[in-house]
């Protein structure tokens, strides 16, 4: 393959015009219940069952008796028709299930991979679950043990296997409706628990593109939001850390439109979550959205005192070690998911209501950009479906109830097929939007690859013809996003830095007179003294063991490499940080020595 070639604009295929095929789970789902009652009962002769056998029509599943005697026959119906496609076993060939389909009352079709263990065990438990799935079932116990025995022995030559989770297995992409890709195995998708996880469809691919997309391919935040819910499905194929970005700005500006209008690439407002979670929702969450995009609103509802612990985990990608029932050590939740969330307040005004450290791993991890575009028509940078910010807010609440979902599967569809290409030409598309950032740090460059995942799953959106956007519309976008997070952190990216330094400095600004004994001032009264003050070189002196306690949440030695390398620690020997001292009036012969310059210190 000519990697040369592939650089080219619009080197990838493109969907055909209003194309979003549709990729199933299992069956054709569209098959009307007759269809699938009709198929199983040509290929399933009666099953004989203690006195009688057991037999299945367009109208359910029956237990059939006979008497020899009176040569009559009793017919009891135990359940609604219900279908056994095969059976189902995980990736670890243990928890094997039985795949079944069936039809509630209006016609719905269910399909569900029901565990083994259940129908050889407390068989009300399955029982129970097909009831709450609308399949109707006799309250009778013969035949509801007819039917235990009907499912553990009905013929199927059908394996599968079964998944727990959504996103990347192989080179398929699993969701909770469909499958998307080619493989040669048969995948079903099986969650331990049933999950609101808001996907949904409705209208046609071309009319969410011209309604609600098209029209926003100049609005940096709003085509930045719609480039990140796209951007999730391509962090494991490009090998690249989840975290994700946090819109900040006043009440009443368009933020949760703009987290409607890119949850409308996957579902309704439905699609969007709130903040306002515990640590093992949020897990349950971040799972949910695996190789996806998880968008949430109102972050000032969070628990503070978890806030942190959330951040983390999802940029991780790992929850929490549990145990089973028996003791034995429960698979540990994985993900990879970019984070798309809003709110009025900064995590740094969040994290310190709590008294709490807002570290700049987390604003690395949930980078903040400013919801305002700076217009004085607040999320907005120009006015294309109305005369006002705040109409044109309403068109697209009213738009993306509309048209919603379409855009998802063409996306997925549209990966999952050109899987190989996709990931050369993302790849491509971050090396030319980093190539503007040669300068940035570890921390910036850090930031600004993952604006490039974004802004590259926004191109190559453009290029399958799903957002009906300019080609470099999605790249302008994440540069400016990518700017602004610049100036609000600066150019160098040490933000880290900044912070302690900013520590240090103001614990020195607020105890400066009040816990530092002052050198050649005997008389000088300190009643809760930290250390010394040495006004001929403006040094403040540390005791050893106290530095530590000054330090926290950060690390002493966290600390005095951050010092060492802005020239504001005095030291005598290259070896330790610590300055010696020969003075009979400070009660330690060594101190870490902080230049009190640090108090106006400017990056």
């Amino acid at each position: 393959m000519d990697i040369k070639n592939i650089k080219k604009k619009n080197n990838l295929p493109t969907l055909q015009s209003g194309q979003a095929e549709q990729v199933l789970l299992i069956d054709d789902l569209s098959k009307s219940s007759t269809t699938i009652v009709s198929e199983d009962t040509s290929s399933t002769l009666p099953m004989k069952y203690d006195r009688g056998h057991i037999v299945q029509n367009s109208e359910g599943l029956y237990y059939i008796t006979e008497n020899k005697n009176t040569s009559s026959s009793l017919k009891e119906k135990i359940c609604s028709p219900i279908r056994v496609v095969g059976r189902s076993r995980d990736t670890h060939h243990t928890n094997w299930c039985i795949v079944l389909e069936w039809f509630d009352k209006s016609k719905t079709l269910h399909a569900w991979s029901a565990p083994l263990e259940l129908i050889q065990g407390d068989s009300r438990k399955y029982q129970r679950e097909l009831t709450r799935r609308g399949l109707v079932i006799s309250t009778e116990k013969h035949l509801k043990d007819a039917l235990d025995f009907y499912l553990n022995n009905h013929p199927t030559e059908n394996l599968f296997i079964s998944t727990n989770r959504v996103g990347w297995y192989g080179n398929v992409f699993v969701m909770p409706n469909r499958i998307y890709g080619e493989t040669n195995e048969a995948i079903t998708y099986q969650p331990e628990k049933p999950l609101d996880h808001g996907y949904s469809e409705k209208g046609t691919l071309d009319e969410w593109r011209e309604n609600v997309c098209s029209p926003l391919g100049a609005q940096s935040r709003l085509n930045f939001a719609i480039s990140c819910a796209f951007s999730g499905s391509l962090l494991k194929l490009l090998s690249i850390e989840g975290g994700g970005f946090h819109l900040v700005g006043k009440s009443s500006i368009g933020k949760s439109v703009c987290l409607d209008v890119a949850a409308s690439i996957w579902g309704d407002k439905n699609y969007v979550k709130n903040w306002n979670t515990t640590k093992n929702a949020a897990e349950v969450l971040a799972t949910t959205y695996n190789d996806g995009c998880l968008i949430v609103d109102e972050i000032s509802q969070a628990k503070n005192e978890d806030l942190d612990d959330m951040i983390y985990m999802f940029s991780n990608g790992r929850g929490k070690n549990r145990s089973t029932a028996d003791g034995s050590n429960r698979m540990v939740n994985a993900w990879q998911t970019m984070v798309l969330s809003s709110g009025e307040e900064t995590l740094k005004a969040i994290m310190s209501q709590s008294k709490k450290k807002c570290n700049a791993g987390m604003e690395v991890r949930l980078c903040h950009i400013d919801a305002d575009a700076g217009k004085e028509l607040g999320i907005f940078d120009g006015l294309v479906l109305a005369s006002t910010a705040e109409k044109q807010a309403d068109i697209l609440t009213t738009l993306t109830g509309q048209y919603h979902g379409t855009a998802g599967t063409s996306w997925l569809n549209y990966i999952t097929r050109y899987k190989n290409l996709v990931i050369i030409e993302a790849g491509l598309l971050i090396e030319e939007f980093m190539s503007d950032y040669d300068h940035t740090e570890s921390q910036s460059y850090r930031v600004g690859k993952k604006i490039a995942v974004a802004a590259a799953a926004g191109e190559l959106a453009t290029r399958a013809r799903i957002t009906g956007w300019q080609d470099g519309e999605a790249i302008a976008a994440g540069k400016i996003c990518f700017e602004n997070w610049l100036e609000n952190y600066g150019h160098d990216g040490k933000q880290e830095d900044r912070q302690i330094i900013g520590h240090i400095a103001g614990y020195l600004e607020k105890f400066a007179g009040s816990r530092f004994q002052t050198v050649g001032k005997p008389t000088q009264k300190i009643s809760k003294r930290i250390g010394y003050h040495k006004p001929n070189d403006d040094l403040y002196l540390f005791g050893i063991n106290t530095f530590e306690e000054v330090c926290l949440p950060y690390s002493k030695n966290q600390v005095l490499r951050v010092l060492r390398s802005h020239d504001l620690l005095r030291f005598n020997e290259d070896a330790r940080s610590s300055l010696k001292l020969n003075n009979k009036s400070i009660d330690y012969g060594r101190a870490y020595a902080v230049k009190g310059e640090i108090m106006r210190y400017d990056f």
